[in-house]
């Protein structure tokens, strides 16, 4: 195994491990995950969000990352992501967040390619720009190669560890022929 996963509140690990990274998930309520996975955390409904509820009745209901047309990237959303804590072992300031869309399904557009994300990034951006902290897209192979560049204790900006030990099988162009 090339890092051992561990919570932050789950069980030391076995002697001997202690050379191994170790991803940690702050949250004594997340389940502790390899980075490629979404972040997991409990969260209420809004009152009135769920139809076969009473609008006053909060309703419990579990936050994993995925954004849909009833659920759009949120300010509010990213507090819980990041409430959830995945990091590597001695690299605290790199914050894991994955989050995962079904665009192709017409009732989830809205929540990536339509205002909500718009609004979203624009929130995110300025958000950033005003507490000082970074924010880097990337697939979910560059998301394993940046945990993997932490667990071997590089640092710097992890923007700089997408190609650390995976490369890319094939060119990201795709080829296209005309008539």
């Amino acid at each position: 195994m090339l890092c051992g996963f561990h919570s932050a509140f789950g069980p030391e690990p076995s002697p001997g491990d202690e050379d191994q990274c170790a991803l940690r998930v702050r949250s004594p309520t997340s389940t502790p995950r390899p980075p490629p996975l979404g972040p997991r955390s409990p969260r209420w409904a809004a009152p009135g969000r769920i139809p076969s509820h009473h609008p006053s009745q909060l309703v419990p209901g579990l936050e994993e990352g995925g954004l849909t047309g009833g659920r759009p990237a949120s300010m509010r959303r990213l507090a819980l992501w990041t409430r959830a804590g995945i990091t590597v072992k001695g690299r605290p300031e790199w914050v894991f967040i994955k989050l995962h869309c079904h665009s192709m399904d017409s009732r989830d557009q809205g929540a990536v390619l339509g205002d909500p994300m718009r609004e979203f990034l624009a929130a995110l951006t300025s958000d950033a720009r005003q507490y000082g902290y970074g924010i880097h897209f990337v697939t979910a192979r560059e998301m394993v190669n940046i945990a993997l560049a932490a667990c071997d204790g590089r640092s710097g900006s992890p923007g700089d560890f997408r190609n650390y030990r995976l490369r890319l099988i094939a060119s990201p162009r795709l080829a296209c022929s005309s008539p």
